[in-house]
This record gives structure tokens, C-alpha cells and sequence, in this order.
């Protein structure tokens, strides 16, 4: 009889040869038999399939499916999934095989929804405790990231926006036919976890070191997208759907302002950018008129709960001052490391 298996571990994959052995030794050196991988080749053409075909571990399945974007290969992942918890791992990242361990060691099936810490150097020693928050209260910080708890979890290496670093619980999934969204290629991540987090009551952070993110080396002022204002468009429409009570009603306002503030980081302002200034400043203000989710936001957020950064930037844009917007976020991009 085949064992129960306690957790499955998702990776999609696209063009990952550089990194996806290093990210399954990692996995595969993980004793627990209670435990498989799903390998989601989403269309690579390069190396990946055949790196992870060469895999002799029978805890590894590979699935390769047409390239449609990380959504689509997490959600094949899911539905071969058959684990009680899901971790999702990025296939340029790896684990901390023996903290990973320890995680596995200490869930408990009432466990809903598990955060551990994250590193971009190497172990950070802690003593391995749990601690436990309210799921609204997550809810909450992820929508409005200046909310000082929220800075503090950050500060600990906790990470809240991305499916990685965390443990679901894969009933709740199934049940509530949780999914990544494939019409978004922007916040997607975002979208998923707080469409599950209606569904979860306390969350438990373990102070363990777990996971090892790879910084992309692309600063920001390569990356430009020129489209940030549909896709910014969609996920504040999308992101809206799973918004519950009034604190994250009120949290929501926030989230949606600084989508905002990024179209003007990443795209209107952005040094590479060659559009005409008057057009993209004239731009700025028509997706105000056009897109009321922005135009609340902006008008209704109270700037002492926000960071001072984006709350001056906000303060302009209510002047329509985005001469100095322009001017200080090109600054910014030009000196920023990232």
C-alpha cells in the first residue's frame, strides 16, 4: 500500500537549465518519502526536460505542456497533486534541505496555511519556533504593505506576496477551487493568495530559514513595461473579487494606489520610455478619469498610513505635479541596484 503523501512540491519551469538541477538536488536530498515532486516544463526549449528526465528519484514527476505563462504550469501542477500540503518552489531558487526538514516534521493536519522564512545569502540560525496570526490580519498587510507589523515580518525574511515560502493546505484548495489566475501576467501570486486566505482562519510562521530566492540580476531600469497600465488595470479588478470586511476594504484603496504608482515607475517615467512627455503625462491623467479603481484609491487614502515614499508620490499626483514625479522616480531608476 502506498504511503500517504504529506507534501507536494510544485516547480514550473521554463528555460531553467542553468538552475534546475541545483533547485532538484535540493528537493530530491529531502528524506521524507512522504513527499513528491511535480516538474512543470511550460513549453522550455532549451535543456530543463531532459535535465529532470534524468532523474531516477520515483518521488519525481515531469509534466511538459505548451508554454502558457507560470499560472497555467502551477495550476497543472496542482491538479496532478495529491499531497496534503502544497509548496510552490521557482525553478532558479532552491531549499534548505535540512530546514525544510524541520517544517515537514512539525506540520500538524490543522495547519492551514504555513509561512517560513527566506534567504538570498544562506542560513540565517534561529531558534525553530511557530508563532501564529490571524489570516485577515495578512490579508490586511498584504494589501497595504506600509502597515508597521507587516514592515517587521518583511524585516524577518518572511515573504508574503509570492506562492513560494509557504505551505497550503491542499483541501482548502480543491474545496474552494482555488487557482492561479491565467489572464493575469502581472500579481497573479497576489490574486491566489488572497483568494485564499477567505478560506483560512490563522496562519503560522515558522521562524525557520527554509528557502533560498534568487534575486533577478535585471536592475530596474531594464525593466521597462511598456504595457503596465492594462496589466495594472486587470489585477486591481481582479484582486478586488477577494476582498473581504471593511479593514481590507479600506487596506484595499493602498494596494490599488501603489499599482498605480507603479505604471508611472515602470512605464510613464521610466528612462526608456521615449513617448513624448506631454503624451505620457497627459496619459497619467486620463487612467485616472478611465479606471475608477485608481481614481478612489488616490483621492481616498489617507497618506499617514502609508509609507513616505509612495505618500509623497500620491501627494503629487493629487497636485497632477508630474513634472517632479517624473524627474524624482527617473532618479530613482538610474541609481537604484534594483
Amino acid at each position: 500500500m502506498k504511503n500517504e503523501i504529506l507534501l507536494s512540491v510544485i516547480i514550473p519551469c521554463y528555460n531553467a537549465e542553468k538552475y534546475i538541477k541545483e533547485c532538484a538536488d535540493s528537493l530530491t536530498a529531502i528524506e521524507d518519502e512522504r513527499t513528491e515532486f511535480i516538474f512543470v516544463d511550460d513549453g522550455s526549449a532549451d535543456s530543463t526536460y531532459e535535465i529532470l528526465s534524468s532523474y531516477t528519484d520515483k518521488r519525481i514527476t515531469v509534466i511538459k505542456k505548451e508554454n502558457k505563462g507560470p499560472s497555467s504550469a502551477r495550476n497543472s501542477g496542482l491538479k496532478k497533486a495529491s499531497g496534503n500540503f502544497i509548496m510552490f518552489v521557482d525553478a532558479d531558487d532552491y531549499v534548505f534541505t535540512k530546514e525544510i526538514e524541520k517544517v515537514i516534521f512539525s506540520l500538524e493536519d490543522c495547519f492551514e496555511l504555513v509561512y517560513f522564512r527566506f534567504s538570498d545569502s544562506g542560513i540565517k540560525e534561529k531558534e525553530n519556533t511557530i508563532k501564529q496570526l490571524p489570516a485577515d490580519k495578512i490579508c490586511r498587510g498584504i494589501l497595504n504593505i506600509d502597515e508597521k507589523f507587516m514592515q517587521e515580518l518583511r524585516r524577518q525574511n518572511y515573504n508574503f506576496h509570492s506562492p513560494w515560502a509557504k505551505l497550503y493546505k491542499r483541501s482548502i484548495i480543491i474545496e474552494k477551487g482555488i487557482y492561479f489566475p491565467e489572464n493575469l501576467r502581472w500579481g497573479e501570486d497576489i490574486c491566489f493568495n488572497l483568494s485564499y486566505l477567505r478560506y483560512v482562519k490563522e496562519v503560522q510562521l515558522f521562524s525557520v530559514t527554509g528557502y533560498f530566492y534568487r534575486y533577478d540580476n535585471q536592475s530596474l531600469i531594464n525593466g521597462y513595461y511598456p504595457d503596465k497600465r492594462r496589466q495594472m488595470e486587470q489585477l486591481v479588478q481582479e484582486a478586488v473579487k477577494y476582498i473581504d470586511g471593511e479593514e481590507c476594504k479600506e487596506a484595499y484603496q493602498y494596494f490599488a494606489a501603489r499599482q498605480y504608482l507603479y505604471i508611472f515607475q515602470e512605464d510613464l517615467c521610466h528612462p526608456m520610455n521615449r513617448t513624448d512627455y506631454h503624451k505620457r503625462k497627459e496619459t497619467a491623467w486620463e487612467i485616472l478619469k478611465e479606471i475608477p479603481e485608481f481614481n478612489y484609491a488616490i483621492s481616498a487614502c489617507s497618506l499617514k498610513k502609508m509609507g513616505k515614499q509612495p505618500a509623497f508620490l500620491v501627494w503629487l499626483v493629487r497636485r497632477k505635479l508630474f513634472g517632479i514625479i517624473n524627474l524624482l522616480i527617473k532618479f530613482k531608476l538610474r541609481f537604484s541596484k534594483k
